[in-house]
């Protein structure tokens, strides 16, 4: 998938304690530290984009959505 932040693999789905969730990583990033550095969502069996997806484990953005400190 292609995101403003780079382009996103589903690696596939799994269990995180109780929610079923997409694994994810990118395969090429704005910021090159983030790729292969795998990441969450909540698994949507109806998502289609990338902006369709929510992240994981309750969190309210995905890491590379947060500001920078």
């Amino acid at each position: 998938m292609s995101t403003s932040a780079g382009k996103i693999e589903i690696q596939g789905i799994t269990t995180v304690g109780r929610e079923k969730v997409f694994l994810l990583s990118f395969i090429q990033a704005r910021n090159p530290e983030w790729v292969r550095q795998p990441f969450f969502a909540q698994f949507d069996e109806n998502a289609s984009w990338f902006d369709d997806l929510k992240p994981a484990g309750g969190e309210r953005q995905f890491f590379f959505q947060m500001p920078s400190s």
